[in-house]
């Protein structure tokens, strides 16, 4: 009887070993194949943001020499000195008095990209001299918008050819 008996036995404590040794270390390898199979797709999220990033960065790269002509004529910030000094010169290298200057900011509606200083300049001249003087003004590297021009007989000029101007420009500048 106990030749009988052994063959089932052995099968008995095979199962019991296989269950007990082997088949937690086949759940553990299947897992970590599950784990891996997560790390991958991770992964290959990863090299795509990676990738991404540095198509950008390129862009960014080819396109900065663009972005700093831009700076040029939309600065960051105001720059009242520089539109002084571009209204005075041109109004001198065009035989305009310069009578009065003004610079104000421009009241916003709304959040933009960019800002405007309101500028207003009294003159006196002859009206070629004022075309010169906006040919000039468009020559600048300075963006500015010419809004309104006022013009009249300048009581002070001597000759019939006198006139006052009075324009009002927008200048441009980036927001912060």
């Amino acid at each position: 009887m106990k030749k009988v008996l052994l063959p089932p036995t052995i099968v008995a404590i095979s199962c019991v070993l296989f269950f007990v040794l082997i088949f937690p270390g086949y759940q553990a390898v299947k897992m970590t194949r599950a784990k891996i199979k997560e790390t991958e797709v991770i992964l290959a999220e990863r090299k795509a943001e990676v990738d991404n990033f540095k198509a950008v960065a390129k862009q960014y790269q080819s396109q900065k020499v663009n972005m700093e002509k831009i700076s040029v004529f939309l600065p960051r910030i105001k720059q009242i000195d520089e539109l002084v000094m571009t209204i005075k010169t041109a109004s001198d290298q065009n035989g305009l008095q310069l009578n009065g200057l003004s610079i104000a900011g421009a009241n916003e509606a709304g959040a933009t990209r960019y800002r405007r200083s309101f500028i207003k300049t009294e003159l006196t001249g002859t009206y070629p001299f004022l075309m010169n003087f906006f040919k000039d003004l468009e020559k600048s590297l300075r963006l500015l918008d010419v809004l309104e021009i006022n013009i009249g007989r300048d009581p002070l000029a001597t000759g019939s050819n006198g006139l006052s101007f009075e324009i009002k420009i927008n200048a441009y500048y980036q927001a912060e």
